[in-house]
């Protein structure tokens, strides 16, 4: 026999690469939705910070020296950076939680859901913001806004 019949036995199979979370807890509702609120109030912080700045610094009706226009600027960002990040956090972490509950009741990962928690987060800040019409359009707005999102994000294109 010769020394390099042994190199040419098949590999072993590797074992496949374990999940970043563990399963139980990337099924956990509660900490899904508040991970997802975390992210969407970062974010919304972020563009709220860029947005608010941007603002300031085009704003017309205020002249003044350029160091006075930026401290302007900068405060206007701050306000509008907590607006946008409470507004992005809470609307994350309600759909999130809305989706998640949605698919662990009907057992099934459809289109559907999404269409469903969009209603529900929709519906749920136009009542805080506008009462039952509010609700009715923020619930027909979302739904529709989620269904397309979602059908372009699923598409092959």
């Amino acid at each position: 026999m010769s020394e390099g019949a042994d190199s040419s036995a098949p590999a072993t199979p590797q074992a496949p690469p374990k999940d970043l979370f563990p399963n139980e807890f990337s099924m956990n509702c509660p900490i899904n939705a508040v991970l997802s609120g975390g992210v969407g109030g970062a974010l919304g912080g972020v563009l709220g910070g860029v947005l608010g700045t941007y603002s300031g610094l085009t704003d017309p009706d205020f002249s003044g020296p350029y160091r006075a226009r930026f401290r302007h600027a900068a405060v206007l960002g701050r306000g509008r950076a907590w607006s946008f990040m409470k507004g992005f956090g809470v609307f994350s972490l309600l759909y999130e939680a809305s989706l998640c509950t949605i698919e662990k009741a009907r057992a099934k990962t459809e289109l559907i859901n999404h269409v469903y928690a969009g209603c529900l987060t929709g519906g749920a800040m136009g009542a805080h913001a506008g009462g039952i019409s509010g609700a009715c359009f923020g619930c027909a707005g979302m739904a529709a806004f989620s269904f397309v999102i979602e059908t372009f994000l699923h598409s092959d294109h």
